[in-house]
């Protein structure tokens, strides 16, 4: 009997060569944080521990009911976008954004309804292409045959040899696991 992981989502975000060299930069997480006791509502903020810095990459990892609506914003008004989104039972998404300037920031997800199951992870990295950082997105969902707590994840091919790729997965078994 496997488990039903029900959203396996995740994209890769290209890593930021230097203008004057070829060499390509380490894409390096900086901080998060998470809100995962989100019950129901139309909304859930989580700060950033500590300020973002202008130019660094923000992920939110966000999680809702099915056929409900997420957009992401932030308190510096950064513009943020959809890398993926899948329903299935749930619905999960991740969102992101480039840091505008460097201070305190807090990501609110907004649901088209009320929403149960809300979860938000806010990850901040650095060394990022801030032009272009989204290469490829994958999406899946349904039940591993494999086993107790493996998550299966659909195959993807990045265009850019340095790439950190993003994962995010939510057991629908549990409403207290992301």
């Amino acid at each position: 009997a496997g488990i039903d992981t029900s959203n396996s989502n995740g994209f890769a975000i290209n890593s930021k060569t230097a203008a004057t060299s070829p060499t390509v930069n380490t894409i390096t997480r900086v901080q998060h944080a998470a809100n995962l006791g989100g019950g129901t509502g139309t909304s859930l903020v989580q700060a950033y521990s500590s300020n973002v810095t202008a130019g660094n990459l923000l992920v939110a990892a966000i999680n809702g009911e099915a056929g409900v609506t997420q957009t992401c914003s932030d308190s510096q008004g950064n513009t943020w976008t959809t890398g993926i989104s899948e329903d299935d039972g749930y619905r999960t998404a991740i969102c992101y954004a480039i840091a505008g300037s460097t201070g305190a920031n807090t990501v609110t997800v907004t649901y088209g309804a009320s929403s149960a199951f809300r979860r938000l992870v806010v990850v901040e990295y650095n060394n990022v292409d801030t032009a272009d950082p989204f290469d490829v997105a994958a999406g899946g969902n349904g039940t591993s045959s494999v086993g107790t707590d493996t998550v299966l994840s659909p195959a993807n091919t990045t265009t850019n040899p340095k790439t950190l790729v993003f994962g995010l997965a939510f057991n629908k078994q549990t409403s207290t696991t992301f």
